[in-house]
């Protein structure tokens, strides 16, 4: 009995067949890897965008600032500062005085190279001397850290912005409904 091994370029023609598929098989897997490696390449490109993006909209937000100081007769006093170059509107100050808090409203601030003391708001916060006398001094509350600022105003492209009272600044989203706050009387 004899059996029939065929030709040789039958042979060769099977076995360049295997061979190509073992070839397309490890061509196949380099593509998956390929766009793998793309498709992370993309997510990374696009959170880096999305995070210069945040920085440029934060940009003038983080160039404000309130906060308060005790002058030279251990006084509070309200300072702030716009160093963005350009004016925020619709500014609350909001002095936070252990269980007591204030409130100013500024229409403006403009744009400032150095901070300022904020004459109304130091104002506010030294009439209430008479109800935080029984928590101690503006010295003892001031080293307590129970005399801070937190603010709220608008930046130029818009946004609302609130720097809270240990000075972390937060994007505020305000829904169709909410209405501006009309500006009062005081330009800073």
């Amino acid at each position: 009995m004899s059996l029939d091994w065929g030709s040789v370029p039958s042979w060769l023609t099977g076995a360049g067949s295997v061979a190509a598929l073992f070839f397309a098989a490890g061509a196949a897997r380099a593509a998956v890897r390929s766009t793998k490696t793309q498709a992370k390449q993309l997510e990374k490109f696009e959170r880096e965008a999305e995070a210069r993006e945040q920085d440029l909209k934060r940009e003038q937000a983080n160039q404000v600032a309130a906060w308060v100081v005790l002058d030279e007769e251990a006084l509070p006093s309200v300072q702030c500062i716009n160093g963005s170059g350009r004016p925020v509107y619709n500014v609350t100050l909001t002095c936070h005085m252990n269980t007591h808090t204030v409130s100013c409203l500024y229409a403006v601030k403009k744009p400032d190279s150095e901070s300022k003391q904020l004459n109304y708001a130091t104002k506010k916060v030294r009439e209430c001397s008479a109800l935080i006398s029984d928590s101690g001094t503006w010295d003892e509350l001031y080293r307590q850290g129970h005399l801070k600022v937190s603010m709220k105003f608008l930046d130029i492209a818009g946004i609302w912005w609130r720097r809270d009272e240990k000075g972390k600044l937060h994007e505020l989203i305000m829904d169709g409904a909410s209405s501006l706050r009309s500006p009062g009387p005081n330009a800073i």
